[in-house]
């Protein structure tokens, strides 16, 4: 089934008084050189939306907060035991666990460490896969 968003955008261009022959639409669902795997590059060898694959399983009901670099939300909600979630997205990855002694976290395949930023059980932390960092704060007690 082919869309027809194009349309909106070309019919609103000539509202607004610019000649559809000037608009450049370029469909980001369709996977196109803007959503590129890890490490591959867009047109013309210049880098594209470099896209993760973040992996989440728990083992008990654990609370999961992940946003992407555009703030948008991945996840936020209570992930029940046993639950494998994966997400795709563009890093920074922002992750906060509630109960994360019952959350496992992979990056691309790769286990992530989440120790030196959890305290009482909350994992507060910022997830830089380009560069294999990890920063953040020690999750705050429910005191104070």
């Amino acid at each position: 089934m082919l869309s027809q968003d194009h349309m909106k955008i070309l019919l609103l261009a000539q509202e607004v008084g610019i000649p559809p022959t000037q608009v450049r639409y370029v469909p980001f669902d369709g996977g196109g050189e803007a959503l590129t795997t890890p490490g591959e590059t867009g047109a013309g060898g210049a880098p594209g939306l470099a896209l993760h694959r973040l992996e989440v399983v728990t083992s008990g009901d654990s609370w999961i907060e992940i946003t992407d670099r555009a703030g948008r939300y991945l996840e936020q909600d209570l992930v029940r035991a046993g639950t494998t979630r994966s997400y795709q997205g563009e890093p920074p990855f922002r992750l906060l666990f509630g109960r994360a002694s019952a959350v496992r976290v992979f990056l691309d395949g790769e286990a992530v460490d989440t120790a030196p930023f959890t305290l009482d059980d909350v994992t507060q932390m910022v997830l830089r896969p380009e560069a294999g960092a990890a920063d953040g704060e020690a999750g705050k007690s429910g005191s104070g």
